[in-house]
């Protein structure tokens, strides 16, 4: 893999944690939605069930992209998204109650409220992916998101979970651009 390449998923990867830590310092220090939205019988621990080592990256955000927005009408349902967040994502979103609440909140709601959303290029390299993610608002807005998945070691072996999810700039020139390497591939 060339250095430029390293350097761009490495930025990725960090700018996904820092967004990650900010929007849960954030929950930690302002209260957000409200608490009666989430119902408390909701299980917090994973469903180990979910996570497939059969499910591709695109598999992997497609189940969490339909579980986010039948989220809207039953929070319970969100429980298949955080089960598929990787061990180190979760440590930073929390217990399922506050990862709903995240999930929920801006900038993530435009993929629960979207009216449509398509599962744009996959780019994988070893262990490392990178899917695309565009939703389209009600009023016709545009988001697009990265969603970064690694393949676990343990305790889910050879599954693809989700790292973090990037929210793109609006000023990004072309969504779908992912650097290609010779050991990389584009899936999709």
């Amino acid at each position: 893999m060339q250095c430029r390449e390293i350097y761009w998923l490495s930025l990725i990867f960090l700018i996904g944690c820092l967004s990650w830590w900010v929007v849960s310092f954030s929950l930690q220090s302002a209260s957000i939605g409200d608490q009666s939205l989430l119902p408390t019988d909701v299980e917090a621990d994973v469903n180990t069930s979910i996570p497939n080592p059969n499910l591709q990256p695109h598999d992997v955000v497609r189940m969490q992209v339909n579980s986010i927005r039948d989220a809207r009408h039953d929070i319970s349902k969100l429980k298949i998204c955080y089960s598929l967040a990787s061990p180190e994502n979760r440590s930073v979103t929390g217990p399922f109650q506050r990862f709903a609440k995240l999930v929920m909140m801006p900038p993530y709601d435009a993929v629960a409220n979207c009216s449509d959303w398509q599962l744009g290029s996959t780019y994988v390299d070893g262990d490392l992916a990178a899917v695309l993610v565009s939703t389209i608002s009600n009023h016709g807005e545009v988001s697009g998101f990265r969603f970064i998945l690694r393949r676990q070691d343990l305790p889910h072996p050879n599954c693809w979970l989700t790292e973090a999810v990037l929210l793109l700039p609006d000023s990004a020139e072309d969504f779908t651009a992912i650097p290609s390497t010779p050991t990389g591939q584009e899936i999709e």
